[in-house]
């Protein structure tokens, strides 16, 4: 038998190969660039939980009457709530009720004046929830606050 009639269907055989070769690289190469996208996708959605965590909890920080209504017990903390809900950016968020962790009294003043002023450090929980892909993120804020003194339930 000659060279030229062994070889008639080696440059068949060759060429089939080298397809599925590529065609398994090809494969590979786009279910490697959908799963970077997924991972992408799933960062940028859980900075978006953070983000609106973060700004529900500095929407209420910015002022006294939240911690006040803390310790007396009153408006969106009346009988001790626990948490609230709220919605926010179409996802919900859950603040749980603020805990007094630390207090001093302020340096410079008397503890004899009924006006004197503590330095108080409280922590600030939210927990946001995507109710379209399940996705949760919980985070916690420490604020220092000067209050009026007897008003950081320790």
């Amino acid at each position: 038998m000659s060279t030229r009639a062994a070889q008639a269907g080696a440059t068949l055989l060759i060429s089939l190969i080298l397809l599925v070769a590529l065609t398994m690289f090809v494969l590979a190469t786009m279910y490697t660039s959908n799963t970077n996208l997924r991972v992408v996708g799933n960062m940028q959605s859980q900075r978006q939980l953070e983000a609106t965590g973060q700004k529900a909890i500095e929407d209420r920080i910015t002022t006294v009457v939240y911690f006040d209504e803390v310790v007396e017990n009153t408006g969106v903390w009346a009988n001790g709530k626990a948490s609230i809900v709220i919605a926010e950016n179409g996802y919900t968020v859950t603040l749980h009720r603020p805990k007094c962790i630390w207090t001093a009294p302020e340096e410079g003043t008397s503890a004899l004046n009924p006006l004197a002023v503590e330095q108080t450090v409280w922590s600030v929980r939210a927990t946001v929830t995507d109710p379209v892909t399940g996705g949760i993120a919980d985070m916690t804020q420490g604020v220092r606050m000067r209050l009026l003194a007897d008003h950081c339930p320790v």
